[in-house]
Order: structure tokens, then C-alpha cells, then sequence
């Protein structure tokens, strides 16, 4: 009896943070929530308490600070609503009833305050960005052969602004950093208005709304607006992909169906084109349908069927590719001095010290590494080169010392939510164009050297805590988010992002093509911690079966 009494009472406790799975797929499941939840855990209490930001050093006591104050503001709003008075309860009704428009609507007069901020901070960009803007807006890139044949993986990116500025110039436009910082505040727009859609479908009105808070009180202004590259527009490919999908699970007709996953196996190839690591969406799906039915002999066939249609949609994008953009600059450029995906394993397993502030940096962009890979003349050399060079070094870390540096590139990667604001090339030294006294302030607080930065940094990243907190709520409550399908999904994506930062070069800025991502989980955190405490209609905060 006493036994019996001691493993109840253990059961009631465990039934306080999660419900018991009754399948293997969704024990499978349940471990994935536990392995991103505790490794997000420790990335936030990293970021909180041990922050490893090698670009700025911010006040974390003020930032931690700030963070709670937001969190008590966002909760007391949010449980305060139905007090407030009744027209003003009618108003937000109507906001309820039609809240696309009114997101729509709010999105607009943000882009009205980020064409202000653009006028007032935007400058011809260095680096990468550089060269493929300037051969853009020539129209050839016969000057830049060598980047090119080495980096192919940026020539969507050079034919998508190649063909922007044609038009632009056609309609008698001059200034084209200008316009494609324009360009780059949409791209990142459509992108929050997406996160908002597959919020308020999953989650309700109220949700959404908050999505849009975080995304817009995260990126919203943020400096890397005006940087036209390919870390803003593959923003768009993740979410989109997401609706994709939920509006595949949602779709009765067979055809539409079939058309479906062959759009999401196209789209996902124009976003690896674009930037490589956005193929972690469709994997993700792919993971989640195969796990999905693996007790499931009659899904199964479906299953495979399902993958036969996105891999024809994923290798109609590649044909497309090769016809038109690949192969019209085959005689120009050389493809076999492309650096392999061993160059970039490499590359993410070196460390070195920040010259300006003697932080360490991790996996992060190395000029001797870059060299020693142009010693290496053919394709067979690069690969058994770089790989070898990997081996050497991961050997020389000891499995102990490897485990080591993993956790404090992972630690560095997320400690910074400007994500490295100005940090590349010689960026943080390039004026703004503008100098008007209006733009002169603004640029204090959002360029790097202003005056007024590091109160803009500090803010920033208050709400980058927040969202990292909302992110792991799902560990304060009893929750069964692992047998919800976007859940699942979402937690594949961002543990694969991670996996990929911590196995190949990374930056803090490579978290912006992914922030789609890390935006949609601290909603789906904040809709089941809100849900327990919140006084709101169940209806108005649906959690899905």
C-alpha cells in the first residue's frame, strides 16, 4: 500500500510537467521536447548569466532587468484586458473580428516608421553584400570571377538584385542602396506578417498579436534592415514553408494536395540557393511525416508518396536553377573552385580573439583558413584537404575539449540579440549617407559607434531574453505540445539550426534567417503557459489536438 501511495504521488508530480505519451511515435516526441528544452534552457541561462557577445558587451543586469519588466507588462496586459472598459472592449472585439486587416493595417505604419529609419541610417554595405550589389547593379559579374566560381552558393542572390535594379533603373532610379534596403524592410515585413498568419491559425488571435509585438519589438528597427543580403531574404522561406505545410494537412483534395508538396520541395530549393541552412524546414517536415508514421503500415505508403512529390518539386528547382542561372555563367566562371562543404566543417571548428574587444570568437570567418583552402587547386584537394585539416583539429581538442568548445560556440552564437550588429568586414566604418540633424540622431542610436547604442542594444536585447524565456515556458506547466504537429516540427528546425551552427562556420547574424523560427516557438510557449493563467475564453486561445 505504501508503495502504491509513494509511485501515485511520483505520477501526480511528473503529470504537473507533461502528459504521459501512449504511442512510440509520440515518445519520440516527448524526448525531442526534452532535448530542446533543456538545451534551450541552458542557452538562455548562458545568455543571461555567462554571455559570451564578442561585438558589444552588454549590461545584462539592466537587460535581465528589462526583460522581466516586459514579461510582468505582457502578462498584465494580457490578464487586465477584460476589466477595461466596455467601448474599449468593443473596439478590441472588432480588432478580434477582422485582426488580419488590423495586422495588415499595423504593418503598414511600421513600414511608414522604417522608411524613416532607412532615409536616416542606410550606406553602401561592405563584404560580401558589397560585391554582390555592385555586380548587381553593373549587371556582370565578370570583375568578381574568383568570388563567384569560389562562392557560387551566391548567385540566385546576385541574379534576383541583378534583375530588381534593372527595373529600378529603367524607371530612372540613382540611388539603388537606397532602394534595396527598401526592398530588404519588405522582404523582412512579409516575413512577420507570415509568422502572424501561422500564429493566429494555430493559436488564435491574441497570439498572433503577440508574434507580431516580438518580431517587431526584436527586428522591427533593427540596423541589419538596411543590409540587403541573403540573411533577410531567406527570412521569408521558413515560415513560408510552415503555412505550406499546415495549409497541406488542412486540404482534402488529393490534386491540391500532390500540388502542395511539390511547391514546398520547390520553394525550400530556391531558399537553400539563397542560404543553404533553410533546407532545415523542409527536413523538418520530412522528419516529423516519417516519425509521424512509423506505427502506421497503411500511412506509410502515403508517406513515401509524399516524399516522391517534394522531391520532384526540390529537383524541378534544381533544373530550373541549372538552366537559368548556372549554366549562362559557365563559361565566365570557374564551378570546380567552389569550396566544399568540408571548407565550411573546418571553418566552424577554429577559435580566435575579436581585435577590438579580446572576446574569443567561435567557428566564426578566419582569413588563414580561407588561404589555406585556396592552396588547394582541384576539387579532390579541397575536399581531402579541408576534411583532413578538420580531423586534425577535432583530434587535437580531445573528445572533452571538443564537447567544451561546442558549448561555448553554441554560447556565442546566441549570447547577442543585435546578432553582431556591424560586426563584419569594415562595415562599422562606412558613414551613413544622410547628414540631416534628424538622421544624425538616429544614427546615434543605431549605428554601432553612436552615442545613444548602447541603450538601443541593451533594450534589444532584453526582449532577444524574453523571447528565450516564452521559448522554454513550455517546462513551467503540464503541457502535451509534443502531439501537436507544428510544435514538433518547430523543435526539429531549431535544433537543426543549432546542430548546423555548432558543425560548421557560424555567426550570431546567421540566427536572422531563422529567427521566423525562434519567433513561432516562444509564441507556441507563451500560448500554453498563458492558456493555464489567463481568464481569456478557451476560444480565443485554442491549442489544437
Amino acid at each position: 500500500m505504501r508503495g502504491y501511495l509513494a509511485s501515485s504521488r511520483k505520477n501526480r508530480i511528473f503529470h504537473l510537467f507533461y502528459e504521459k505519451p501512449s504511442s512510440f511515435p509520440e515518445w519520440l516526441f516527448f524526448l525531442l521536447r526534452c532535448v530542446f528544452l533543456v538545451t534551450f534552457t541552458c542557452i538562455f541561462l548562458n545568455v543571461c548569466f555567462l554571455n559570451a557577445s564578442s561585438m558589444f558587451q552588454f549590461d545584462m543586469p539592466f537587460s535581465i532587468t528589462m526583460a522581466g519588466v516586459l514579461l510582468v507588462v505582457l502578462f498584465l496586459l494580457l490578464y487586465k484586458a477584460r476589466g477595461i472598459s466596455k467601448s474599449c472592449s468593443a473596439f478590441f472585439s472588432f480588432i478580434r473580428r477582422h485582426p488580419v486587416p488590423w495586422a495588415a493595417a499595423g504593418l503598414l505604419v511600421l513600414f511608414a516608421l522604417q522608411m524613416v529609419m532607412v532615409q536616416a541610417i542606410y550606406r553602401p554595405i561592405g563584404w560580401d553584400c558589397s560585391t554582390i550589389v555592385e555586380s548587381a547593379a553593373k549587371g556582370d559579374l565578370s570583375s568578381q570571377r574568383f568570388y563567384f566560381s569560389t562562392y557560387p552558393n551566391n548567385l540566385l542572390m546576385f541574379c534576383l538584385l541583378k534583375y530588381l535594379l534593372k527595373a529600378f533603373f529603367a524607371f530612372g532610379g540613382t540611388d539603388y542602396w537606397l532602394f534595396l534596403a527598401v526592398v530588404n524592410v519588405l522582404v523582412v515585413d512579409i516575413a512577420i506578417f507570415l509568422v502572424f498568419l501561422i500564429c493566429r491559425k494555430q493559436f488564435g488571435t491574441t497570439c498572433g498579436f503577440v508574434s507580431l509585438l516580438l518580431f517587431v519589438m526584436l527586428f522591427g528597427f533593427s540596423p541589419w534592415l538596411v543590409v540587403p543580403y541573403s540573411d533577410t531574404f531567406s527570412m521569408l522561406f521558413f515560415p513560408l514553408i510552415f503555412l505550406l505545410f499546415l495549409k497541406w494537412r488542412e486540404e482534402k483534395r488529393i490534386v491540391w494536395k500532390g500540388a502542395l508538396l511539390f511547391l514546398i520541395g520547390f520553394l525550400s530549393m530556391v531558399g537553400y540557393y539563397i542560404k543553404p541552412y533553410t533546407l532545415i524546414a523542409l527536413f523538418s517536415i520530412v522528419i516529423y511525416l516519417f516519425i509521424q508514421n512509423l506505427n502506421r503500415l497503411k500511412q506509410l505508403g502515403l508517406c513515401l508518396l509524399s516524399f516522391v512529390l517534394i522531391f520532384a518539386g526540390a529537383a524541378s528547382c534544381g533544373a530550373a536553377y541549372n538552366v537559368t542561372v548556372k549554366e549562362p555563367y559557365a563559361e565566365v566562371l570557374d564551378y570546380s573552385q567552389a569550396l566544399p562543404m568540408s571548407y565550411f566543417f573546418m571553418m566552424g571548428l577554429n577559435t580566435k580573439v575579436s581585435g577590438s574587444t579580446g572576446k574569443p570568437l567561435y567557428g566564426a570567418y578566419s582569413g588563414e583558413d580561407n588561404l589555406f583552402a585556396y592552396t588547394l587547386k582541384t576539387p579532390e584537394e579541397k575536399k581531402a584537404g579541408t576534411l583532413a585539416e578538420a580531423k586534425r583539429r577535432i583530434a587535437a581538442y580531445t573528445p572533452k575539449g571538443y564537447a567544451r568548445f561546442l558549448y561555448n560556440k553554441a554560447n556565442w552564437v546566441f549570447s547577442d540579440g543585435t546578432f553582431w550588429v556591424e560586426g563584419e568586414g569594415y562595415d562599422v566604418d562606412q558613414p551613413s549617407v544622410s547628414t540631416a540633424p534628424f538622421s544624425k540622431w538616429m544614427q546615434s542610436y543605431l549605428r554601432f559607434y553612436g552615442a545613444n547604442y548602447p541603450r538601443f542594444a541593451n533594450l534589444v536585447q532584453a526582449v532577444w531574453i524574453v523571447l528565450l524565456f516564452l521559448l522554454i515556458c513550455p517546462l513551467l506547466n503540464n503541457s502535451d505540445d509534443y502531439k501537436m504537429p507544428l510544435m514538433n516540427i518547430l523543435r526539429i528546425a531549431g535544433l537543426g539550426f543549432l546542430l548546423y551552427q555548432l558543425l560548421f562556420e557560424a555567426r550570431p547574424r546567421y540566427i536572422i534567417s531563422a529567427l521566423p523560427v525562434f519567433v513561432l516557438l516562444a509564441v507556441c510557449g507563451f500560448s500554453y503557459f498563458h492558456k493555464n493563467l489567463s481568464s481569456y475564453e478557451e476560444s480565443d486561445f485554442k491549442i489544437p489536438e
